[in-house]
């Protein structure tokens, strides 16, 4: 047994030797395996509250880039070092440069594009299309994601280091990853069941996006929501949300989305509902006798 268990760690330790490795922020990742071709991998960092903003605010601009294999970057004491991961971008004629890639070759002002970066070697190089002037940027920390678990508003959000603008990175929240359903159903619905079926009474601020109503049975049901206070559920405030009024049709559905405009969402810029702001459905007409109302509704959580 003990054989087997050396000859099982030599082998181990032959892969490794033949799968070349390096580090990124303390994570280790696979960038190869004979080609060196860089395949970077950003576990996204967890936060409880707010990602950090420093951790998403360096770029530089790029003064220029060689058309050459590999690219070379020219940027007055960049302070980067072998082996440093940047992603390039913006980078306009040579735009062989943008992605991302291993640095090497550093010098005080210039840095390589490598697909690894050996320790000697510049490994699978980028190759130059043009030659590069001033334009586009580079940065360590664009392409980076972040993960937000917050118990206290019952969130998990997803962030992504942007920098749409160019040179003022920052965090974006991912608009699936705050995304919800909620769904209810009311069997043998009736006109006295205005206001009595709860849709959502959210923990944390969100918006109201769209809802989709279906009947069962030979009827029609035509409903709206209605915004409340927890204080006060059972009064009908008439802050209906649906500028008209959603009507589901008997053998078939009927949706509709919130806009931002004034005709929806009570009258309002937007359907922003508050946390602890009970939405309930409202019904203006049932005629015939449905077996059920099934309805969703979809939101998103507001950015913390």
């Amino acid at each position: 047994m003990n054989r087997l268990l050396k000859l099982g760690a030599v082998l181990l330790a032959a892969a490794a030797s033949l799968w070349p490795q390096t580090t990124i922020n303390g994570d280790r990742i696979d960038v190869g395996s004979g080609n060196y071709a860089l395949a970077p991998h950003f576990t996204p960092k967890l936060y409880y509250g707010t990602p950090t903003s420093s951790d998403c605010n360096n770029s530089a601009t790029i003064t220029s880039s060689t058309n050459a294999s590999p690219i070379v970057i020219t940027h007055a004491s960049h302070g980067l070092t072998n082996g440093t991961i940047v992603r390039v971008y913006q980078h306009a004629t040579n735009t062989n440069a943008n992605g991302i890639w291993m640095v090497g070759s550093v010098t005080t002002n210039t840095f390589a594009l490598c697909g690894y970066w050996d320790g000697t070697v510049c490994q699978s190089p980028s190759t130059g299309n043009g030659v590069g002037g001033a334009t586009g940027f580079y940065s360590t920390q664009v392409g980076h994601t972040a993960a937000r678990i917050d118990p206290a508003a019952a969130t998990q959000s997803l962030y992504t280091c942007e920098d749409v603008a160019g040179g003022s990175p920052g965090w974006s929240l991912q608009g699936g990853a705050n995304t919800r359903t909620t769904a209810v159903t009311d069997l043998s619905p009736v006109s006295g069941d205005s206001g009595l079926i709860l849709v959502i009474n959210p923990v944390a601020a969100i918006h109201l996006t769209r809802i989709f109503c279906a009947v069962q049975g030979s009827t029609n049901v035509v409903v709206n929501l209605d915004k409340r206070t927890e204080a006060a559920i059972g009064t009908d405030t008439g802050n209906h949300l649906l500028g008209a009024d959603l009507t589901a049709v008997s053998g078939g559905a009927n949706t509709s989305t919130f806009a931002n405009g004034a005709g929806q969402c009570g009258a309002t810029t937007s359907c922003a509902i508050a946390a602890h702001a009970p939405v309930v459905m409202t019904f203006t007409s049932v005629s015939g006798t449905p077996t059920a109302l099934d309805c969703s509704v979809d939101y998103t959580v507001d950015a913390p």
